[in-house]
């Protein structure tokens, strides 16, 4: 509904971080009680990769795709379970340099994994475990936007899903973050 001006493009970046915020905070103030009214139906892992990038219009292009069981179904909350992997892909999209690729893979292992690895600045090995402690930002001397609320949120996403995240990182050579749902 943005009519078209010069600075249409900015503008829809600021309500896609809006949308974002106003999300995050709408279930942060439940962060400590687990989430136990979740609206379970089956999707299959397509339709929530599509559903997920569509928030994504201006950074399509930035995410490889590589869904390897693109018909697996899968039983969760669409809003919140999506509400998560954004929040990886947002996390990915913020601490990489722009025009360089993030990389979203899908498989089946023991479990059906959702993959978001980015090539970016890292974290330090001691604030891979803080980083999803509500209001924690590793890297406080970038200039990002967000509260450090985004982590916590999906780790509270994934186990209320019954499954787990987990998050490895090199310093100065990216991060890889993995949604580990069970299998129906």
């Amino acid at each position: 509904m943005i009519p078209e001006h010069k600075n249409s493009i900015r503008l829809k970046e600021e309500i896609g971080f809006l949308e974002g915020m106003i999300n995050n905070l709408l279930l942060s103030d439940r962060i400590s009680l687990p989430y136990s009214k979740l609206d379970l139906k089956k999707y299959t892992t397509d339709q929530i990769i599509n559903k997920v990038i569509d928030m994504f219009p201006l950074k399509k292009e930035q995410i490889n795709i590589n869904n390897q069981i693109p018909n697996e179904e899968i039983i969760v909350d669409e809003t919140k379970f999506s509400l998560g992997l954004r929040n990886l892909l947002d996390n990915a999209i913020k601490y990489t340099a722009d025009g360089q690729k993030i990389d979203m893979i899908v498989l089946k292992s023991d479990n059906i994994e959702f993959q978001v690895k980015d090539y970016g600045i890292g974290i330090h090995s001691e604030n891979i475990t803080k980083i999803t402690k509500p209001f924690y930002q590793a890297n406080q001397n970038i200039s990002t936007k967000g509260f450090g609320l985004g982590l916590t949120i999906t780790k509270k996403i994934i186990e209320s899903h019954n499954g787990y995240l987990t998050i490895e990182s090199k310093k100065g050579k990216g991060s890889l973050f993995v949604l580990h749902l069970p299998m129906n």
